[in-house]
């Protein structure tokens, strides 16, 4: 990030991002950002870094400025407060469609995270932010993105037929990332997506079409695939065959199954029983 490309707010109480106002007519709000600093501590080591929310005006091939993307980005900085352009740079999305990215923002892989009891029921408001010791922050810079139309992204009525489709949606989130990687001088980072649920369907076409586009990434993460729409529908087989693994493993880790042999061999032969006896007995029956 350079200065010219971010205005500091006045103070880090102001951190939080502020909905843009509604478009009004054909238009939508110019493109902002705003900064702040901070630091964790992670395995002991203390990091600094920079925590920018802003937007990006992208086109549709129909529609000029069709779209305003919000995003949220962290990177590491220097005692100078400067980023180094050659670290890894991860760009990551939920799932949905039609759902912001808070939930990998704010219960996932950012510096910050809402603190909730791990597997317990959650308890009622108020919640505090702590930091998260499990951020993917130390090995990569992290830039959140919300979906046309979801979240604080918004999106022109007339650019809604380009952009709310499969291949469209994918279209958008290539527009941006290649966007910001000319806004923040990040085209000689080594680049990542990271996509969960539908954001895996997402991140498989994506990075075929930023390859088309002229993107090179170094990696693509997916996590809780949905690759195949037909084994996440109960009407069919293949649903409790490919569920039950994660089942076993559930069952395991609450002490419900399996207490005398290890997770490995637990989960080796659960996918076993999956693939062998019970995909033959659903077959038969």
């Amino acid at each position: 990030m350079s200065d010219a490309n971010t205005q500091n707010t006045q103070n880090a109480g102001n951190a939080g991002p502020v909905a843009a106002a509604p478009a009004q007519g054909k238009q939508l709000p110019e493109a902002c950002e705003h900064t702040t600093r901070h630091s964790i501590t992670v395995n002991g080591g203390e990091l600094d870094y920079a925590a920018t929310v802003g937007t990006i005006l992208i086109d549709t091939p129909k529609v000029p400025k069709a779209a305003s993307i919000f995003f949220t980005a962290f990177d590491l900085v220097n005692g100078e407060g400067k980023t180094d352009p050659a670290r890894p740079v991860t760009f990551i999305f939920n799932g949905g469609p039609g759902s912001s990215t808070t939930f990998l923002l704010m219960g996932s892989i950012a510096p910050k995270r809402i603190n909730v009891p791990d597997t317990a029921p959650v308890p009622a408001a108020p919640y505090a932010l702590v930091d998260n010791a499990h951020t993917l922050l130390p090995v990569s810079d992290l830039v959140f993105i919300d979906a046309a139309g979801a979240g604080f992204s918004e999106i022109l009525d007339a650019a809604k037929p380009e952009l709310w489709s499969v291949d469209g949606d994918v279209a958008g989130f290539s527009a941006f990332i290649r966007a910001y990687l000319s806004k923040h001088h990040r085209w000689n980072s080594p680049k990542y997506v990271l996509g969960e649920s539908y954001g895996t369907t997402r991140g498989a076409a994506l990075a075929y079409r930023l390859q088309q586009d002229g993107v090179a990434l170094n990696g693509l993460t997916l996590i809780s695939n949905v690759l195949d729409y037909t084994f996440t529908s109960d009407l069919i087989d293949e649903f409790y065959v490919g569920y039950f693994p994660s089942y076993a493993s559930v069952a395991k880790y609450h002490g419900r199954a399996a207490s005398d042999v290890e997770l490995d061999e637990h989960l080796k032969a659960a996918r076993a029983f999956a693939a062998g006896p019970l995909r033959l007995a659903l077959a038969a029956g």
